[in-house]
């Protein structure tokens, strides 16, 4: 159940991606056309001159469309957010129009083979701005079209039947951003006689979140009292972790507001929540996945010599496959198969279950140590890559014992299957691979998580190759 919901929700992300993205383009490129007509045919009598050849124009419209979209991904705009006001999407959209508007501007400066009209420019930046804000407002309607038929929305499950509840849940059922769904309401006492709250069921008391949180597959839960006990608040947090739900609290008044902390607003009641990643934003995945595609491509023609040596040096050394395949937890909690060139004997685990590998191990073969000692047992997982399952940077994967064993133990130990498993990570880099402490090296996955950046993921990769500490610790 879990691993569905997560699959909807991403899907629902990468959809919401494609509305946003292709509104915004054809709003630029509809404001641009429009201002080439304005400035050349219907202002024609004040100007009295020839209309340039229009080509020109559309030949500079890519560029003109390419800054505007890296511009609104630099100011943040692609967070799809229902939290976020409007006011505040608006402000965003008028910085990031300005922006793009002056670069537009240096550019004509500086590009010498044909003139452009700056005038055209200017009502290009009064258009595009008028024009992303009507084709924002039937993209948010569009988008919850699809997630409402797709049955991607983000389910919410609301702590609280006060005044702040109150708001929030009018203002998520009246919003034409149906991006959300508020599944129910968990009260501060006695259950109301009518059973519901702004026609949202009433399902229980506060305490009963730990129980239905799972049973209601809910995405988000929002707690809108102050005097949620301290204790059962950080099971709370903990578990929302655990779960890969999202947590979002009312603050106090002298709340402490840190940097690892988000503030986000429904109407003008204030939400506190864990500072996202970057890699929750679609178009960051996006950029990570062309990354990650184009690098092990490339990486695979390149090594088809190694391969191919490497499978009969195997074949050589000991009886039994050239590839071995395991089963790992990854991105979400789905299970997926690795594949890694055999570095064991046939059998290995069949009486000890699953262990982890030590030093001097004699169930590794002598190919088998040298593969492992240089990280050449790894290369098959570049088809893994390829295919989706992982990527070429991130937390490695644990086979679905260790992971229901670390998930107990390990505080925020499931927080780094909120991306997907990699060939390497921040972890390995820094010497932590094989059998290190996993408390340690879910710190290095978790800050990876909360830092990445594509200069992030090519230092690792670069790390991983060239530095010492990559090849520590590899049994």
């Amino acid at each position: 159940m879990k691993t569905l919901k997560h699959r909807r929700k991403r899907m629902g992300d990468l959809l919401s991606s494609v509305v946003f993205l292709s509104s915004d383009m054809a709003a630029v490129s509809a404001a641009f056309v429009l201002a080439y007509l304005a400035r050349f045919y219907w202002l024609q009598n004040f100007f009295q001159q020839e209309p340039p050849d229009f080509n020109r124009y559309l030949y500079a419209l890519p560029a003109v469309v390419i800054i505007f979209i890296a511009t609104f991904r630099q100011k943040q705009i692609y967070v799809f957010d229902i939290l976020r006001r409007r006011l505040d999407e608006i402000t965003i959209l008028f910085k990031s129009v300005i922006t793009a508007g002056i670069l537009l501007m240096a550019l004509t400066f500086l590009y010498r083979d044909f003139s452009y009209s700056r005038i055209v420019f200017g009502i290009h930046f009064i258009l595009s701005f008028v024009l992303l804000c009507v084709f924002r407002h039937i993209a948010y309607q569009v988008d919850g079209l699809i997630r409402f038929t797709t049955g991607t929305r983000i389910r919410i499950l609301i702590m609280g039947a006060n005044r702040s509840a109150r708001q929030i849940t009018r203002r998520i059922n009246r919003s034409y951003r149906n991006r959300y769904e508020v599944v129910g309401v968990l009260t501060g006492g006695k259950l109301h006689a009518e059973k519901h709250f702004e026609q949202v069921p009433i399902l229980g008391e506060l305490s009963d979140v730990f129980k239905l949180m799972t049973q209601l597959s809910v995405d988000e839960i929002i707690l809108t009292v102050t005097d949620f006990p301290d204790d059962q608040l950080t099971d709370l947090f903990l578990k929302c972790e655990n779960e890969l739900i999202a947590f979002l609290k009312i603050p106090d008044l002298f709340g402490i507001f840190t940097s690892g902390v988000d503030i986000h607003y429904i109407d003008n009641v204030p939400l506190i929540g864990i500072k996202k990643s970057p890699l929750d934003k679609a178009v960051n995945r996006i950029f990570k996945r062309l990354f990650d595609v184009v690098a092990a491509c490339a990486g695979v023609i390149l090594l088809i010599p190694a391969y191919l040596i490497i499978a009969v040096l195997i074949k050589l050394s000991s009886k039994g496959p050239v590839f071995y395949r395991q089963n790992r937890t990854g991105m979400d909690g789905r299970s997926f198969f690795i594949y890694k060139f055999r570095t064991m004997r046939v059998g290995a685990e069949s009486k000890s279950g699953p262990v982890w590998a030590t030093a001097n191990d004699q169930r590794v073969t002598a190919i088998g140590r040298f593969l492992r000692r240089f990280n050449l047992d790894e290369l098959p997982q570049l088809f893994n890559v390829i295919s989706g399952e992982m990527s070429l940077v991130g937390p490695r994967p644990e086979r679905p014992h260790f992971v229901g064993k670390f998930r107990d133990e390990i505080p925020r130990y499931m927080a780094r299957h909120k991306i997907k498993s990699g060939i390497t990570g921040w972890a390995q880099v820094n010497g932590f691979r094989g059998n290190t402490s996993i408390s340690e090296r879910t710190k290095y996955d978790l800050y990876y998580y909360e830092n990445w950046s594509l200069f992030l993921d090519i230092k690792i990769i670069f790390l991983t190759l060239f530095s010492q500490k990559g090849f520590q610790n590899a049994y």
